[in-house]
């Protein structure tokens, strides 16, 4: 768990710094799945579907003003580019993930359209895998104070 933090960290710090146009990568083998809109102070729920091979990895979920991708090795890309953030990771278990965001409770952050996706790397056994990316709308479903 302290190596793939570290990964994170550094790659937290290597994507922060690049731009990168789409490049060329493997298909995701990840498959991401949540809501397509959702409203501020409330809860986005991000759910990765998993090859058996990932059983006991940990996917690193996160957040992007922009889709596209962005090289992280062994030819996969995480589905963001731009401005990107590292929101946490959570481990996959039966094939499965689940990572739990809470949207701020911000009126001005109605309108806007984000982005997420996920990759799992484990360079000491071999097992990598990126997800696909989904666009999330933030509106308002009831009066903000």
């Amino acid at each position: 768990m302290r190596n793939t933090m570290i990964l994170a960290a550094v790659l937290i710090g290597f994507l922060g710094l690049t731009g990168v146009a789409d490049a060329q990568c493997k298909a995701p083998n990840i498959k991401l799945t949540g809501a397509t809109t959702i409203s501020p102070g409330k809860p986005m729920v991000l759910n990765y579907g998993t090859p058996q091979s990932l059983d006991g990895q940990y996917i690193h979920s996160f957040l992007g003003l922009m889709g596209g991708s962005t090289p992280l090795g062994n030819g996969y890309c995480l589905a963001l580019r731009g401005s990107i953030y590292y929101l946490g990771c959570s481990p996959v278990i039966g094939q499965k993930s689940s990572f739990k965001y809470q949207i701020p409770g911000e009126a001005s952050l109605i309108g806007a359209k984000i982005y997420f996706a996920g990759f799992c790397a484990n360079g000491t056994l071999g097992k990598h895998g990126a997800s696909n990316n989904i666009r999330t709308t933030i509106w308002e479903d009831w009066p903000l104070p």
